[in-house]
């Protein structure tokens, strides 16, 4: 049966072993020592009866010596000297044999009481003859005391002794049968002490061994489940089945691999839908910077935010001039060209999500537009559910704003307000560089006419040579019919017109010379009458000529007008230099007069310095008349 224990009851359990077969090997050896200090102290007791034995026998040999000294040295003053004290200490032996009989054990001492009753008999009686003794001493009667003492009294004192080795006997024999089951016991408990320590050491070991290894092997194969998690291997892990710490941390780690798993692959789908998102938000912003006329942009914009992201609704807002009001630009769908054909506007100021984004300059989200107490409903988008709001921001400023709605509740979710943020950038780079297309094409066009005009002008004012204000020449075979082929309209490109000059038909190959889409002329070509029909290829040719003609023409023009700058800027300079030579007005003047009439071809040049005077007036004034001529 397995026993389920917690780690801590584990080691505790294990700790309890150790500590009672501590205990155990403990107790035995205090049993040992208590059977050795038995042992030793019923030893000691049994020396001590035989010790106390001895003594009653010395004492009694004692007495005896001292009755047989009477009758050898005749001195009865002994009788009064020795003698009474040695038949007291006697008697007191006698007295403490009788209360407390030898024997280490009960039944030794239930034995021996009788021979210390017969012992006490025999020693009363001994006692009593050495009074008798003493007493016919005392009267001097030797011979009947002597003969008491060795006839009455000797019989008494073989059988005390006798008695006494028996008691003594049974002692000594209990003192080695004692001493025989000392040592067993001795042998015997150092045996078991051997056996319970081993015992102890070994339940000890094991106890420990087999807790340890309870925590080391389900804790190493939790370090192999953590390590394959570690690997990213994300395979199911099974829990362990210990009800204790390491199997609950087993479940926890069961748990969170299956949380990883599902998170790393949720984590995988995310970072593949953003993805994929941010290629469709690359490839919506290359479409989208390829338009450069902003209604189109701006309608091409909500429809592929719309269809790549299957949004319920999507419109643009764009801020008007006076930055009041918020006007829709472009949506998806019926509702969004009926709110662009409408004209449908928010201010500014209003109580929207749109105004609020475009006051905050800050996206605005609503999970569920049904408790947001700024939200405007449209009839048109009657599904709304969710929403949000993004600036469109250029410069600082914003232009506009994208706004998305959904048709579920927490339809648009941070990733969603990321994805259009970024469409709301690009929305706006498409939109200004779709501005900045149409205000360098508005310059260009400028710049354009600026440049018809000045080629023109410039064309006017050149100096014309020959008929009628214009460059003109022609063959001498063509020239009586000049008149009329100047008559040719070529404003749409080269052309074959057949004429009849001097009732002779002919065929005139036209084509007007243009200069940066500005005609300055035109080239006519007769065929005569003997030449073959003008062809289509005679037709590119000569528009491939006429427009080298122009060019050519037209840099022999700015190189006429560059050298007569330049002659007049050097004829700037010379006289500039000669005024600033002359030494005083006199000198001023007439320099100035002279240069400027013979660089102007006059005859008379007249100079007046002087300021408020009349010009016919000579007061005070500096002035010279020159004659050039």
């Amino acid at each position: 049966m397995k026993i389920n224990l917690s780690i801590s009851k584990r080691l505790i359990l294990s700790f309890v072993i150790m500590v009672l077969m501590v205990f155990l090997a403990i107790g035995v050896g205090v049993w040992y020592t208590f059977q050795i200090s038995t042992a030793v102290t019923a030893t000691s007791t049994g020396v001590k009866q035989v010790s106390q034995l001895a003594e009653l026998q010395f004492v009694w040999t004692e007495v005896a010596s001292t009755v047989d000294n009477l009758f050898l040295s005749r001195q009865s003053g002994l009788i009064e000297t020795q003698l009474q004290d040695q038949i007291d200490e006697f008697a007191r032996q006698l007295d403490k044999l009788n209360h407390q009989p030898p024997g280490l054990s009960p039944e030794a001492m239930a034995a021996n009481e009788q021979i210390v009753r017969e012992m006490n008999w025999l020693g009363n009686n001994l006692i009593k003859l050495t009074a008798d003794i003493t007493e016919l001493i005392k009267a001097d009667h030797w011979p009947q005391a002597q003969a008491l003492r060795y006839a009455e009294m000797a019989s008494f004192q073989r059988r005390f002794d006798t008695e006494l080795g028996k008691l003594n006997n049974n002692t000594q024999t209990e003192i080695d049968q004692l001493a025989v089951q000392v040592a067993q016991a001795q042998r015997a408990s150092l045996v078991y002490w051997a056996i319970t320590a081993v015992i102890a050491l070994v339940t000890a070991f094991l106890s420990g061994w087999l807790a340890i290894r309870s925590i080391t092997r389900p804790v190493h194969s939790l370090i192999q489940q953590a390590e394959r998690v570690a690997r990213r291997d994300f395979r199911p892990v099974s829990p362990l089945q210990q009800q204790d710490e390491i199997g609950d941390l087993s479940r926890a780690l069961a748990l969170t691999t299956d949380w990883l798993r599902d998170s790393y692959e949720s984590l995988e789908q995310r970072v593949a839908q953003r993805t994929q998102r941010l290629e469709v938000v690359a490839a919506l912003s290359e479409q989208l910077n390829v338009i450069l006329d902003v209604s189109e942009l701006l309608q091409e914009a909500v429809n592929l935010i719309q269809s790549h992201f299957n949004y319920y609704h999507a419109h643009i807002y764009l801020i008007n001039e006076r930055r009041n009001r918020l006007v829709v630009a472009a949506g998806t769908g019926p509702a969004g060209a009926e709110m662009k054909a409408k004209a449908h506007s928010i201010s500014i100021d209003a109580n929207s999500l749109v105004a609020r984004a475009a006051r905050n300059h800050q996206l605005v989200r609503a999970d569920n537009v049904r408790y947001m107490s700024d939200w405007l409903p449209n009839p048109l988008l009657p599904d709304t559910q969710s929403e949000m709001a993004v600036p469109i921001i250029i410069d600082g400023q914003v232009a506009g704003v994208l706004d998305v709605q959904q048709d579920s509740v927490a339809g648009l979710d941070d990733a969603d307000a990321n994805l259009l943020r970024s469409l709301a950038s690009q929305v706006a780079v498409a939109i200004r560089n779709a501005r900045l297309f149409e205000q360098v094409e508005h310059a260009l066009q400028e710049a354009y006419q600026a440049q018809e005009r000045y080629t023109e002008q410039a064309w006017e004012r050149s100096k014309l040579e020959a008929l009628g204000g214009s460059y003109l020449y022609t063959t001498p075979a063509e020239a009586g019919d000049a008149a009329a082929i100047s008559k040719i309209d070529v404003a749409d490109g080269p052309k074959i017109v057949s004429t009849n000059a001097d009732e002779t038909p002919q065929q005139i190959l036209a084509a007007p010379i243009n200069l940066r889409d500005q005609i300055i002329g035109q080239l006519q070509l007769g065929a005569g009458q003997n030449k073959q029909p003008w062809t289509n290829d005679d037709l590119s040719m000569l528009a491939t000529i006429v427009d080298q003609f122009a060019q050519t023409a037209d840099n022999l023009r700015l190189f006429e007008e560059t050298r007569a700058r330049a002659g007049r800027e050097q004829t700037i300079r010379e006289i500039t230099d000669k005024l600033r030579a002359a030494p005083n007005i006199d000198f001023l003047l007439e320099i100035a007069a002279r240069e400027l009439g013979a660089r102007l071809g006059v005859q008379r040049a007249r100079l007046k310095l002087g300021i408020g005077q009349d010009p016919d007036s000579k007061l005070n004034d500096a002035s010279q008349d020159f004659s050039l001529s």
